[in-house]
């Protein structure tokens, strides 16, 4: 018997009874077997990633950076780069390094991973089998290291290793996100640009500009065509202003020839002046009146009431002013003067009026001849800046009855200017204290020829000699006393004349302190009645000068040591009394006033023969008073509409340095904005995945808004800029002529004409002012939104600012308005939604979360944000964080528009409704 052993290493034994194992190596093939251990009864497979070459050996696992082939498990072989082989790798398995790592060597132990740095915008791109730390191929971004994706925004540029797609840098165009180039020559490329852009003609544009950097194209047009403009009007005025000259010399030749200014034929007075068709001189004739109004009134008194007490001005006065006749009020300081004849012409508004008024003998108001009343203050109130015939013919135009011929208006108008004196200066502008221009007696005779050139029935002059020298007075006086013979009842103020203007009224009314009657009647027959009640005027004493004291209590009467200024009144009533009547229907006898003349045209003999004629001549005109014949129809709203925009056109005509300084004003502005914002560009919010990256919620909201947003900041100012302009610009439309409107107001002007025309006459300014400061701002900034939507915001801001303009200088005076309407246009600003936001007035509650919507600029800034974020569309992921931030949103482009056009014309509105309104009683 046999020992029995196990089969030993390198053998098998396959069956029962072996007496010797068998060999492995003898014909077996070992490429895949191997028979290293005991006891086998068949070949056993060398094992995957093992290298078996001797039978009776252990397998030899495949070292690090080889393999060991499946078919062929003799011998290893060589891992290649990328693949990642530690012990034991075989074929039949992926050896590739793994995603998001990378192997440098096959034979590496642990692969080093790749990298994405998510605030650098930086990403290594690690697929399967990466040896190196690869960036991110261009064209593409790698959200993450085994992530990609390709770049498709247009004007993206994704070079190796970005996190995120980003903008073409500025002045670089990308056509693909592979290829950044450098902006060409005479072209501009923004950031974000995928094709470049062709700069302007004017532009500056070497190799690698990012903007249509100073283009002043607009502006050099702009300026161009306002230059010629500009040119031509002058060029123009100065032909015109030439022809104005040769015929007013011609006229002037022929008034010579003639050797007088008016000749007296029969029942008219002859003015020649010059014929619109030829160079002859046939006379234009200022014809009598036909129809005349004596003035009677009874008891006339004007009280004034304040909260607790009443002050009584002016008390029981009685007379009549009588047509074809000039009376002159007279009385020392505080006599009431220019309170009697406004009470009579139904002028006073500041206080309540008492007594009975008649009109040719019938109980009628004042009112009843108002179409045909002129009435001159004693301010000069009318535009400087228009020249003498200008203004007159503008009241005339206004004043006389619809139906005048135009031939008609122009002669009146040139009869008037001979008749005052002013051939010589018709052409002139009348200037103020800035401008030089005519006299002040010659803007006197202006004054009273506005209301002249309305042919007027009834004329009221408060103290038109006022600042006048003696020889000025007389000329002016002269010329009342030629008016009031043409059938006029003329009614003036005048204080302390020389003796020459004296003789020049017909009737004196004297009044003392309170108002009260001293004297009414005729002016030669005034001497008498003071020496009758014991006065005696002193050798070479002016009578005029001699009244007045008197009146003041300065004389002493002959006889009565006790006297007093007030016994005046007590003596006038009893000679009224004793006379039966306070009329003028007193014999004209000519008085001792004579022996005291100095020099007078006119005896006052031949002024009372003068005025009897007068008299008999118009005694028919004045049985009864007919409404019907001093009522006519003055110009339609139409027509005035038109008068008012065609002469506020030859005031900024007139004015063209105010528009020269707006220009530059307005170019300045734009200058310095644009330098300010010129290198302004937009960022958009960081990629998601760096915000959603971050933990805290606060800073995750905060991480998704715009890194840079300029466009909120810069809609802003230039609306709160433009705003403050034209507000301010707007002031002097209305603001400077408050007082020429309520005189011409009164006369029957129509405020919504007026209102209208002035504003239509300023709308080139709105248009062109806007267009020029656009011009310059968008030309500096280069902004990418469209320039016509641009210029459509800044035109409404333009359009409202001058709105609040108008607004405030008709309620407020122009010593406020400077400073009003810049607390306004700030106070909207602060409701706009620059601070506090939109969103912090919704929580405020009522009324804060309403107000924003009465504000303009809120709406203004809305339609900037939206006009420049749009086009960052494609840029940027997310832009709609921004516009949440902001409370905007794009579906409120039309309606913001509407709502600014609205607020601008509701502005307006309010404007000319309060022009109409306020002051009205100043309108009398």
């Amino acid at each position: 018997m046999g020992v029995r052993s196990p089969c030993p290493l390198g053998t098998i034994c396959p069956g029962y009874g072996n007496s010797l194992p068998i060999p492995c190596s003898n014909g077996v093939d070992l490429n895949n077997q191997t028979c290293f251990e005991q006891r086998l009864t068949t070949y056993q497979e060398c094992p995957y990633g093992s290298v078996c070459r001797v039978p009776y050996l252990p397998p030899f696992p495949s070292p690090p950076g080889f393999y060991s082939p499946i078919e062929n498990r003799t011998d290893f072989t060589i891992c290649a780069l990328g693949e990642y082989c530690i012990i034991g790798r075989h074929d039949n398995e992926s050896r590739l390094c793994p995603a998001n790592v990378y192997c440098p060597q096959p034979d590496v132990m642990v692969p080093i991973a790749c990298t994405c740095d998510r605030f650098n915008n930086k990403c290594s791109y690690c697929p399967e089998g990466t040896y190196w730390d690869q960036p991110c191929p261009e064209g593409y971004k790698c959200r993450g290291p085994a992530n990609i994706s390709i770049c498709d925004r247009p004007g993206t540029y994704c070079p190796a290793g970005v996190l995120t797609e980003k903008p073409c840098l500025a002045g670089y165009y990308c056509r693909t996100p592979k290829e950044m180039s450098i902006c060409p020559e005479k072209h501009y490329c923004r950031m974000g640009t995928s094709q470049p852009l062709r700069c302007s003609s004017f532009s500056f544009c070497p190799e690698g500009t990012s903007s249509d950097n100073y283009n002043f194209t607009p502006v050099f047009v702009f300026l161009l065509v306002l230059g010629i403009i500009v040119g031509a009007w002058k060029y123009a005025h100065y032909v015109i202003d030439k022809r104005h000259r040769e015929k007013q010399k011609q006229r002037l030749q022929v008034r010579a020839e003639y050797n007088s200014a008016k000749i007296k034929s029969g029942d008219e007075f002859h003015i020649f002046v010059e014929n619109q068709s030829n160079n002859t001189p046939p006379p234009v004739t200022l014809r009598k009146k036909l129809h005349t109004v004596d003035i009677s009134f009874e008891n006339l008194s004007l009280t004034i009431e304040k909260k607790n007490s009443k002050k009584v001005v002016l008390s029981g006065v009685n007379g009549v002013v009588r047509a074809g006749r000039i009376t002159a009020v007279m009385g020392p300081s505080g006599a009431g003067k220019t309170t009697f004849m406004t009470t009579l012409a139904g002028k006073a508004y500041y206080g309540k009026t008492g007594g009975i008024l008649r009109l040719n003998g019938v109980e009628a108001p004042i009112k009843n001849i108002r179409s045909m009343m002129g009435f001159v203050p004693q301010e000069d109130v009318m535009l400087r800046t228009l020249t003498v015939k200008d203004i007159l013919t503008f009241n005339a135009n206004m004043r006389l009855p619809r139906n005048t011929p135009a031939e008609e208006r122009r002669a009146i108008v040139n009869s008037v200017i001979s008749l005052l004196g002013l051939d010589e200066i018709a052409y002139s502008p009348i200037g103020d204290e800035t401008k030089r221009g005519i006299s002040g007696g010659q803007r006197k005779r202006v004054n009273i020829g506005m209301e002249l050139v309305a042919n007027p029935t009834v004329l009221f002059l408060d103290e038109p000699t006022s600042g006048l020298d003696s020889t000025s007075s007389l000329e002016l006086a002269k010329i009342l006393r030629t008016i009031a013979e043409l059938g006029l009842t003329v009614v003036t103020v005048i204080h302390q004349p020389r003796y020459d203007i004296f003789t020049m009224f017909h009737d004196v009314l004297l009044l003392g302190k309170g108002g009260k009657t001293v004297y009414l009647g005729p002016s030669n027959q005034c001497l008498d009645y003071f020496t009758s009640l014991g006065f005696k005027i002193p050798k070479h004493s002016n009578p005029a000068d001699f009244f007045m004291d008197i009146i003041s209590g300065n004389v002493p009467r002959k006889g009565h040591p006790d006297f007093t200024p007030s016994d005046l009144f007590d003596e006038w009533q009893r000679h009224c009394n004793k006379n039966g009547s306070q009329n003028t229907d007193v014999k004209k006898d000519k008085g001792s006033v004579d022996s005291y003349s100095v020099s007078s045209e006119d005896t006052d003999e031949e002024n009372d023969k003068k005025d009897n004629s007068h008299e008999s001549e118009m005694i028919n005109a004045n049985q009864g008073f007919n409404k019907a014949n001093f009522k006519s129809k003055k110009a339609s709203f139409f027509y005035q509409f038109w008068l008012y925009f065609y002469r506020s056109i030859k005031q900024q005509a007139a004015e063209v340095k105010n528009l020269a300084t707006d220009v530059f004003l307005v170019i300045l502005i734009a200058i310095i904005f644009g330098m300010v914002f010129q290198k302004s560009e937009y960022i958009g919010p960081p990629p998601v995945e760096i915000c959603e990256s971050l933990t805290i919620p606060d800073l995750i909201k905060k991480c998704r808004l715009p890194i840079k947003d300029p466009f909120f900041v810069m809609g802003s100012f230039v609306g709160l800029a433009l705003s403050l302009a034209a507000a301010t610009f707007s002031l002097r439309v209305f603001g400077n002529e408050k007082v020429v409107f309520w005189r011409e107001s009164s006369v029957g002007g129509n405020t919504v004409a007026y209102y209208l025309g002035k504003d239509l006459s300023y709308l080139p300014n709105a248009v062109f002012l806007p267009l020029i400061f656009m011009g310059v701002f968008y030309s500096l900034v280069s902004p990418s939104g469209v320039f016509r939507v641009y210029y459509a915001i800044v035109f409404l801001c333009w359009f409202n600012g001058s709105s609040m303009g108008y607004l405030i200088s008709v309620i407020m005076k122009p010593a406020m308005a400077q400073v009003a309407v810049v607390i306004l246009i700030f106070m909207l600003m602060l409701f706009s939604g620059v601070q506090p936001t939109l969103y912090e007035m919704d929580g405020y509650g009522v009324p804060m979360k309403y107000l924003p919507y009465l504000s303009y600029l809120r709406y203004a800034n809305e339609l900037f944000y939206l006009n420049e974020i749009k086009n960052w569309k494609n840029t940027f992921n997310e832009i709609q964080t921004g516009l949440d931030a902001y409370m905007y949103n794009y579906n409120m482009e039309i309606p913001g528009y509407v709502a600014m056009l609205a607020i601008g014309l509701g502005i307006r509105i309010i404007a000319m409704i309060l022009m109409h309104v306020l002051d009205m009683k100043k309108r009398l």
